[in-house]
């Protein structure tokens, strides 16, 4: 589903975030992605999402390299990812209901459509009955749970997920990952980026594990790295 063929980036004031990454990532599959700060994580999922380009390499998601598409072919591209960020980033002049909506919203999703996707994964994510909240009134939980929702309204191929838990306390932090494995359960591809180990570890799932830029490891085995 998602390769990776040598890819290197190099940013523009000559720091190398990424040096000859070769990986292969299958439909439906569970990966974590961990590593210290300035491992290069947030520019691994800064090209899956097409933000930057490759340096050096080429990157294929369903056997079509990504760095090919045009300007306007990019935000169709980006339909088929879901993003779920540490800061949660909610209007919060907007309902729960509303906040889930707006991707449709913005493709012209017809409105009873709308209605019947937004209510379907506001019931995976556990916040059916609080659709009509502002975003101030739930937890940072809730607000993480919305995030989620909002990522899968578009029925994503790929779910990406910066940090999820970075800002959650523990309780908070392992229902967002059991909504996770739920969503991945249902056949979406997941990428989690995580400095939480102990999740790592209980979750058991493949780890990529970038250092200075290089693929160190990856492994399905739990106990293979010792950071």
């Amino acid at each position: 589903m998602l390769e990776f063929q040598e890819v290197s980036y190099i940013y523009p004031n000559g720091h190398r975030a990424l040096s000859n990454i070769n990986l292969l990532i299958e439909k439906g599959e569970f990966v974590f992605l961990v590593g210290h700060t300035g491992a290069g994580k947030t520019t691994f999922l800064k090209l899956i999402y097409r933000e930057i380009l490759p340096t050096t390499g080429k990157i294929f998601f369903e056997n079509q390299d990504i760095s090919l598409l045009t300007p306007k072919q990019v935000p169709y591209y980006r339909r088929r990812l879901g993003i779920v960020f540490q800061d949660f980033k909610l209007l919060n002049y907007k309902t729960v209901f509303y906040n889930v909506s707006y991707p449709l919203e913005v493709t012209l999703v017809p409105f009873n459509e709308t209605i019947r996707r937004v209510m379907k994964v506001l019931k995976i994510v556990g916040l059916l009955e609080k659709r009509n909240f502002y975003p101030d009134e739930l937890s940072g939980g809730e607000q993480q749970q919305v995030s989620i929702a909002r990522a899968i309204v578009n029925n994503p191929s790929i779910l990406i997920a910066d940090e999820p838990t970075g800002n959650l306390d523990e309780k908070s932090a392992y229902k967002v990952m059991d909504i996770i494995q739920e969503i991945n359960n249902m056949g979406t591809t997941v990428i989690v980026s995580t400095h939480n180990l102990e999740i790592v570890r209980k979750l058991n799932k493949r780890v990529i594990h970038l250092e200075n830029g290089y693929l160190k490891n990856d492994s399905k085995i739990k106990e293979y790295f010792v950071l």
